[in-house]
């Protein structure tokens, strides 16, 4: 409104703050007896009427549109957020549901195979607690739904509440291009593959027996230069531990070639 009013009242504002300086003008110019003390007075009111007026017509409206166009982006991008984190929420509370129903089954499997004897009480225990996490996330999740809601609705100033229309999640197809790696990726990767290489390697060079050769000098008072040669090697016996270690190793290779 201030910002229009600007345009339509232009010739007002002009007319009064030309005429009132007009009216200044005469003693501004003035070179009778006191015009030491009316000249600064007319020029500092004719110069204040001249701002005020550029402030009216040009200043305070510019000021005032780019003021309103910066808030309602910022509510626009307030609502995308909203509406974003409201997707998401529902979108992990609908898993969670789903999951709710395959914890519940588990914590029967579980009580059926402890009360058979297949299990002992430790995993009976271990099982009752991931299916209670699982219920657990759910109500947390769906906390946050309601919460997202509420958001939604207060961030597009309504009394009722406001939902979207279509909840569901659409996955975006990409080129082939586009799933092609960088080179940094690629060769991020190689190093994660040599470093496991490297690692295997270690693991199957402690099936071997291992020499160990060292040099000692030390001085004790009063004996002087107690120099000592030590040889050693050392045999593994028991290769179990190792050969847990190396397949893993092994296995995380695998998983970094893949």
């Amino acid at each position: 409104m201030i910002s229009n009013a600007g345009t339509f009242f232009f010739r007002c504002y002009l007319l009064t703050g030309l005429v009132a300086s007009l009216g200044f003008v005469p003693m501004a110019i003035a070179t009778s007896a006191g015009a030491e003390v009316q000249r600064p007075l007319a020029t500092v009111v004719i110069g204040g009427l001249i701002v005020s007026t550029v402030l009216t017509l040009i200043i305070i409206p510019d000021s005032i549109k780019y003021y309103r166009n910066m808030v309602k982006k910022e509510i626009i991008a307030e609502v995308k957020r909203a509406w974003t984190y409201y997707q998401y929420a529902n979108s992990i509370y609908s898993l969670y549901k789903h999951q709710d129903e395959i914890a519940g089954k588990l914590k029967q499997s579980g009580d059926l195979r402890y009360s058979q004897g297949d299990i002992d009480l430790t995993e009976k225990n271990m099982i009752s607690a991931m299916a209670a996490n699982m219920r657990t996330m759910l109500l947390h999740w769906q906390e946050e739904v309601s919460l997202a809601k509420k958001r939604l609705t207060w961030v597009c100033y309504s009394d009722t509440r406001i939902l979207p229309s279509d909840d569901s999640l659409t996955i975006f197809q990409s080129s082939d291009t586009d799933l092609l790696p960088s080179a940094d990726h690629l060769n991020y990767f190689l190093g994660k593959v040599d470093e496991q290489k490297k690692l295997l390697q270690i693991e199957r060079s402690k099936f071997f027996p291992e020499f160990s050769f060292g040099y000692t000098r030390q001085k004790i008072a009063p004996l002087k230069n107690l120099n000592s040669w030590m040889v050693g090697v050392s045999f593994p016996i028991l290769f179990f531990p190792q050969k847990s270690r190396s397949k893993h190793a092994k296995i995380s290779l695998r998983i970094a070639e893949w």
